[in-house]
């Protein structure tokens, strides 16, 4: 949908904007959405900001407000998702994949990281990763997704594996953790 046609459907919104971002965030400066009560149009990184900026916005069109300023560090400070979670990429923009990519790779604490795409999205990533994430490993990364039912391209199919994979990955990490407690 076009944010004209957003507008139309949704005239009472809040626009947001990064107006500054430092360090490593899944959006550039700049980068903003649309916000209406009961929908949004755009996307600043998806995850806890965007969860918490949504939040902000509602308050915003229910109270009245007209400007808000907010000031939110990204990390473990916002709970982004606990360490063991599973993060499974599936954005339209490969810039935006290959930031939250990373970011969930530099964690090393993930149980599951996999991003929709091909064995050559795969190398433009690892390229990227190398070039200007100071050669971050993308060996923890699934990519393509869904893989285990190899050469079925149906998006139902690729969802069906995605989910087997994830569940595989977290009853993985679920049984090595009980093996350590049981060792303590």
């Amino acid at each position: 949908m076009t944010l004209a046609a957003f507008l139309d459907h949704h005239p009472d919104a809040v626009a947001v904007r990064l107006a500054r971002v430092r360090g490593s965030a899944p959006r550039e400066e700049g980068a903003g959405m649309v916000v209406a009560a009961a929908a949004f149009h755009g996307t600043i990184g998806g995850g806890q900001l965007e969860y918490m900026v949504i939040d902000a916005a509602r308050a915003m069109l229910a109270q009245g407000g007209a400007r808000r300023d907010l000031d939110i560090p990204l990390g473990p400070e916002i709970d982004r998702a606990p360490a063991g979670s599973a993060f499974v990429i599936l954005s339209h923009d490969h810039a935006l994949d290959f930031l939250l990519v990373a970011q969930g790779l530099a964690r090393g604490d993930a149980a599951y990281i996999g991003m929709i795409g091909s064995p050559a999205k795969r190398a433009r990533l690892a390229r990227w990763c190398r070039d200007h994430r100071n050669g971050l490993d993308i060996a923890a990364l699934t990519c393509p997704i869904g893989a285990a039912i190899l050469g079925d391209k149906r998006s139902e199919v690729i969802a069906a594996g995605t989910l087997a994979e994830v569940m595989t990955a977290l009853a993985h990490r679920a049984t090595r953790a009980t093996i350590c407690r049981a060792a303590t």
